[in-house]
């Protein structure tokens, strides 16, 4: 059973830039068209490419 409303669910993620000595922050959407990058937010480097939606699990 969905766990709100909205069919759709946002996962926020942390990162770190070494290059920058940074911490940054990207999220991803589990209705987004696949494969989706995401990109650090200070050097523009690709850090990751979501092939298939996040799994939810919700734990109470």
């Amino acid at each position: 059973m969905a766990s709100s409303t909205i069919p759709w669910v946002r996962l926020h993620l942390g990162s770190y830039c070494p290059e920058a000595g940074q911490a940054g922050q990207n999220s991803i959407q589990t209705n987004l068209v696949r494969p989706a990058g995401l990109v650090c937010e200070h050097c523009d480097q690709t850090l990751a490419v979501s092939a298939e939606a996040p799994r939810i699990h919700v734990l109470n």
